[in-house]
């Protein structure tokens, strides 16, 4: 994600769509930048809150230390809870869309590792 900038354009969905993405500089957690992101419709004009996914999972938890792997249609995210808890989440894109969301793809969460110790593999449940 850039730093360098108020807000840029990027696909962070998976969608084919870039999406509007607000840098809030030094306002994540341990002062890193958090990031806030809005859908646009096809004319570039922000769908109507009741459809955003700002404060949505994974969405809402973007910040300087979320990591993008396009090849694997996956992203994880980064929390610290204190001086020596965190989590990793990573969410990979599924293949179903619905109407709701406007035929975007879901972010699922398939892994979790919580202190440095994997918990879940998603996957296979």
């Amino acid at each position: 994600m850039r730093d360098d900038v108020s807000f840029f354009f990027q696909d962070v969905n998976f969608d084919g769509t870039d999406e509007l993405i607000v840098n809030e500089k030094g306002l994540g957690q341990r002062g890193w930048d958090r990031y806030r992101v809005y859908l646009l419709d096809k004319n570039g004009r922000l769908l109507p809150a009741s459809q955003q996914i700002t404060y949505k999972q994974p969405f809402v938890d973007f910040d300087a230390e979320t990591c993008f792997d396009v090849r694997k249609r996956s992203v994880t995210t980064y929390a610290v809870g204190g001086a020596s808890d965190f989590i990793y989440r990573t969410y990979q894109i599924s293949n179903k869309a619905t109407t709701k969301t406007y035929n975007k793809y879901i972010l699922t969460l398939i892994d979790e590792w919580v202190a440095g110790v994997h918990t879940t593999n998603y996957q296979n449940l």
